[in-house]
């Protein structure tokens, strides 16, 4: 989902470039109801996982999202809490658009880490 949320992003940013000050805005406001499109998406598939305690959490650098941190919940696949805490920690690519490089951005630090 951010995947495609970064890709529309990035084709937004491109066409608002592009078209300039007074120009037609119809490819600006289909563009935007993509990217809404998009978001709903991402909320509805959010809305699924956020009963069993599944929370991701993008982090954003100048509009685009470069790292999602999940968060899990204190109970159990059956909603049932935990004896012992659950703590996990992997890693999932998420590309960027072809425009952005990754020496451009800036990251934020991982927490616990200085």
């Amino acid at each position: 989902m951010y995947y495609r949320i970064n890709r529309l992003s990035q084709e937004l940013s491109r066409i608002r470039r592009e078209q300039g000050a007074g120009l037609d805005c119809r490819q600006e406001r289909e563009m935007l109801q993509e990217v809404e499109h998009a978001l709903r998406d991402r909320d509805a598939m959010e809305d699924v996982h956020a009963p069993y305690g599944t929370i991701a959490e993008p982090a954003m650098n100048k509009g685009i999202a470069v790292d999602l941190r999940f968060t899990f919940g204190n109970v159990n696949a059956h909603g049932r809490p935990r004896s012992q805490p659950y703590v996990s920690e992997g890693t999932i690519d998420v590309p960027l658009p072809s425009s952005v490089r990754r020496d451009q951005l800036t990251l934020a630090p991982r927490p616990g880490t200085t």
